[in-house]
């Protein structure tokens, strides 16, 4: 489910616009380039652009429109972009409806129509239009509830009220942010990052609201609960089950992950990666077997327990520079991944399949033993400046290691890279000539040159 089909129409324009304008890099852009670009009428583009420029008054970013021909921006930034996001989250009758509705229940369709001016049947299309968005999740909105698996449900809030709210501020009517603060001084939080302490008051909000309109989590077998000062203030034991789990996956809590791994059973998704790996790259026989075993286990109890899939790194460019970086891997898990149709009972979207793809790739670039299995790209560094210059070159070249570059002392049939500041006849591998100190133009041409070769390999 694309999450801004739930912003109004000229709210989801004014966004587009406002990435087009950030993609300028502050540079002055044609009026009627823009406008032919997004296919919009004089009237309706004028309109979006005067909203567009009200919109950001309040904000860093600044837009203007330069004697009717070109539109003048500076300032743009991916922090102005997500507050106008949660802005126009907030203006959407749709968002408002699964929020108050939906989530909180203090309204019922009839008493948010009314609030809202609307008249039965737009109400009654309105429901349908977001029944329809939400069919893909097996969830629906039927007699002022949302119906549906209670998993998918809190997975499917989490995801919306995080995809907007993030870290801006708190999405919750006040009385149930200070239960959130209230439970939350009860547990003794270890080491918490920002977004993981977000995460988690969004993730808490949600587990209070819905046990408050008494849709309870299905009994959840063999989980350590995580001890608090007073269980009184708590819920019952399925809830903090679920909480506990969530506490120690994300190893929020002074609890060894093991510990739960060695009583929960292995989900058919670990089962399943980990044999293909033992498969491919005989794991049980690497030194981190079993750190990368417990990962692989902490992803699919994620998973099967949550499904807060997040939609940070799901960009095709990102995917890109992973498959050219690293193709057998990517392949390993792509092919992987494609195949799936569903964990457990719920179907996989493509989003979901690409955010699970992120999630099983970077665990396994987080093994330098693992990374080895790409096969190196061989480079020789080879200056008439003599050892000590040779030296500062090699420390820079580090910086790339995480492309999985081999450095060598001795030329051989089988260098990818001579790089030297003279060119040589005798050389058959590709020669990068720097006659000076490189510079960002340099180290660019160096990584490209790294990732050319690599993708040519899995070719």
């Amino acid at each position: 489910m694309e999450l801004d089909s739930l912003l109004e129409n000229d709210d989801r324009y004014k966004l587009f616009i406002y990435q087009l304008l950030q993609l300028s890099h502050n540079s002055a852009y044609s009026v009627n380039e823009l406008r032919n670009q997004i296919e919009l009428s004089e009237f309706k583009f004028n309109k979006l652009i005067e909203g567009l420029i009200k919109d950001t008054k309040e904000l860093k970013s600044t837009i203007e429109v330069d004697d009717n021909k070109y539109i003048v921006s500076d300032d743009l930034s991916s922090e102005d972009y997500q507050i106008l996001r949660l802005m126009y989250f907030k203006a959407s009758v749709a968002a408002n409806f699964l929020v108050k509705v939906g989530l909180f229940e203090n309204l019922t369709t009839s008493e948010f129509a009314e609030v809202n001016y609307m008249s039965s049947s737009s109400v009654y299309n309105l429901q349908t239009d977001i029944n329809d968005l939400l069919s893909e999740l097996n969830l629906k909105v039927k007699s002022s509830k949302i119906i549906g698996p209670e998993k998918e449900v809190r997975s499917f809030y989490f995801k919306l009220l995080f995809e907007y709210f993030g870290g801006i501020e708190s999405p919750f009517p006040k009385r149930t942010a200070e239960s959130i603060e209230n439970y939350l001084a009860e547990i003794e939080i270890v080491n918490p990052s920002k977004v993981k302490m977000a995460q988690l008051k969004i993730l808490l909000g949600i587990q209070i609201c819905r046990i408050r309109n008494e849709h309870d989590i299905n009994e959840l077998t063999n989980i350590p609960i995580v001890e608090l000062s007073n269980k009184k203030k708590f819920f019952n034991d399925n809830e903090l089950q679920y909480l506990s789990l969530y506490l120690i996956l994300n190893r929020l809590v002074d609890i060894d992950v093991k510990e739960v791994q060695d009583k929960i059973e292995a989900t058919e998704l670990e089962q399943r990666f980990t044999s293909l790996l033992e498969d491919k790259l005989h794991a049980s026989k690497l030194e981190s077997y079993r750190e990368l075993s417990s990962k692989i286990s902490i992803i699919s109890q994620r998973w099967h327990n949550f499904y807060l899939t997040s939609t940070t790194f799901i960009s095709i460019s990102q995917f890109r520079f992973l498959e050219q970086s690293y193709p057998f891997l990517h392949k390993l898990v792509h092919e992987f991944v494609e195949k799936l149709n569903r964990v457990d009972d719920r179907k996989l979207s493509n989003t979901d399949k690409l955010s699970l793809y992120y999630d099983f790739m970077f665990c396994l670039l987080s093994f330098k033993e693992i990374q080895n299995f790409e096969n190196a790209v061989k480079v020789v560094v080879d200056f008439s400046g003599g050892d000590n210059y040779n030296s500062f070159i090699k420390e820079n070249i580090a910086y790339f290691r995480y492309l999985n570059i081999q450095i060598v002392d001795s030329l051989s049939d089988d260098i990818d890279i001579y790089i030297s500041d003279f060119s040589n006849s005798d050389i058959n591998s590709i020669q990068m000539i720097w006659k000076s100190p490189p510079i960002d133009s340099d180290w660019a041409q160096f990584a490209d040159t790294v990732i050319m070769l690599k993708g040519n390999r899995n070719e």
